[in-house]
């Protein structure tokens, strides 16, 4: 029964894995590595803490709150079942157009270029 339990949590979306406050967002848009794909913009940073932190922003350009919504949605799922892809940084995920389809391939594009790119470096 415990092993159940362990191994539902490694899939978990906790308040821990959120960015929340203003300062975080406003800490990320700083000298931070930019990655740039269809309708989407991903600002990633190494933070002193060893965590996966992710801070999602859709523009009320990308249509109404329930494309809004969808998008997020989308995005926290993909990071929640895929968290162990991702290096130990904090990301801050802008979309920009109202296309819920390219959410999850601009997230599968980001985390294969990100793999590529941090493989032979040693990040801790």
């Amino acid at each position: 029964m415990e092993s159940k339990r362990s191994s539902k949590r490694l899939f978990l979306f906790s308040k821990d894995d959120r960015l929340r406050s203003k300062d975080d967002f406003a800490y990320l848009k700083t000298d931070s590595i930019k990655f740039q794909s269809d309708g989407m913009v991903i600002f990633f940073k190494q933070h002193p803490l060893i965590s996966k932190k992710i801070g999602i922003s859709v523009s009320a350009k990308v249509g109404n709150s329930v494309v809004r919504n969808k998008i997020k949605r989308l995005i926290r799922n993909y990071f929640r079942l895929n968290k162990a892809n991702f290096l130990n940084f904090h990301y801050l995920f802008v979309v920009t157009k109202p296309n819920p389809e390219l959410v999850e391939s601009s997230m599968r594009l980001f985390v294969n270029r990100l793999q590529a790119k941090f493989s032979k470096h040693k990040v801790s």
